[in-house]
């Protein structure tokens, strides 16, 4: 799972999703450029939106 797209079609046939790619993507990236934090409370907000 690495998008707001697929954890919303999961989430309609499962009780929860997991969505560590998405994270270790971010994490890879965003440690280079330094903004980490904000990119993954963003990425958790889109989340959080998608599959509520």
């Amino acid at each position: 799972m690495s998008t707001s797209d697929e954890a919303k079609e999961i989430s309609r046939v499962a009780d929860g999703v997991v969505v560590g790619s998405l994270f270790v993507k971010t994490i890879e990236t965003a440690t280079e450029e330094g903004d980490l934090l904000p990119r993954l409370v963003e990425q958790v907000a889109s989340l959080k939106a998608a599959i509520s």
